[in-house]
């Protein structure tokens, strides 16, 4: 059996969607924190999602959840298997829509660093084990 080959965090590329520009410079500090790559885009294209060394999308809604929705259809059709995480509000119906679309993950917006980074280091291990 050969040893499941594992992406040092340095070399998984996050994409941080998002409108607010104060939301996308706290996140992306975080996670570059972390020693991960980041891109940080206001509106995701097919192009991006479709990057071969993207491996993991992170979403922050907005205030049009019907735009968040959108966003993670499109990621989930060009990338079936690429983790997804959205940040946003405790609304129990805008979760239950994301996470029947192929959502992987939700975090609240009050989110704990060390937890947010925990979940994202997870659903990147758990994406690289899928590739093996």
């Amino acid at each position: 059996m050969q040893p499941t080959p594992l992406a040092p965090s340095r070399a998984a590329t996050t994409l941080l969607t998002t409108s607010s520009s104060d939301s996308a410079r706290g996140l992306g500090e975080t996670i570059r924190g972390a020693g991960y790559q980041v891109q940080v885009v206001s509106e995701p294209t097919v192009e991006l999602a479709a990057q071969a060394d993207l491996q993991l999308a992170f979403v922050v809604t907005s205030n049009a959840p019907c735009r968040t929705e959108e966003i993670c259809s499109a990621i989930r059709r060009e990338r079936p298997t690429l983790p997804i995480i959205v940040l946003g509000p405790d609304v129990a119906p805008i979760k239950l829509k994301l996470f029947a679309l192929g959502v992987d993950d939700y975090v609240l917006d009050s989110f704990d660093r060390l937890e947010l980074l925990a979940r994202i280091k997870s659903l990147i291990r758990r994406h690289w084990l899928s590739l093996a």
